[in-house]
């Protein structure tokens, strides 16, 4: 199930939300850039600081741009949650581009007004564990199996014993 429309090819174990927010670009990316790669908790933790006024980025608040990247953020989060992933285990991904032009229309005397939008994307995808190997075993090399039983010195310097009575 590969979803167009998005910064990251989709597979079936990553939830996604995306929406046109009416929030400042340059904020939503600054917010976006922050939060990409963290855990979904800690992403989470961020902006609900973040929107209280706890956290800034950049030494600013960007308040708006939280407010709606959080609840972008519960929205994949109740995708998560229907799809049965693991919340615990995903991180974040989010992107955010300028959105369309809306153009507020034109009164009597006045000019029209554009108004601002972005597109904003939170893809949550499972975190690799580190050091895990899923139904196979890994392979020893012959260096490994020196490693452990403490002969590497011993095994180095037959093989160059060898190379020079050949040599």
């Amino acid at each position: 199930m590969n979803m167009t429309g998005y910064t990251v090819p989709i597979q079936k174990d990553m939830a996604c939300a995306n929406a046109t927010e009416k929030i400042s670009t340059v904020a939503a990316q600054a917010v976006s850039k922050k939060i990409n790669g963290m855990a979904f908790k800690d992403a989470e933790t961020f902006l609900e600081k973040l929107v209280d006024g706890k956290a800034s980025v950049n030494h600013k608040l960007h308040t708006n741009a939280a407010e709606s990247i959080l609840s972008l953020l519960k929205s994949a989060e109740n995708n998560a949650i229907a799809k049965k992933l693991d919340t615990e285990r995903l991180t974040v991904m989010a992107a955010a581009h300028k959105g369309p032009k809306i153009f507020r229309g034109r009164r009597k005397r006045a000019f029209g007004m554009r108004m601002k939008s972005t597109h904003v994307q939170i893809v949550l995808k499972p975190a690799k564990i580190k050091n895990e190997i899923v139904g196979k075993k890994k392979l020893e090399t012959k260096n490994d199996v020196v490693k452990k039983e403490g002969k590497l010195s011993e095994h180095i310097t037959e093989k160059k014993t060898a190379e020079k009575k050949s040599g």
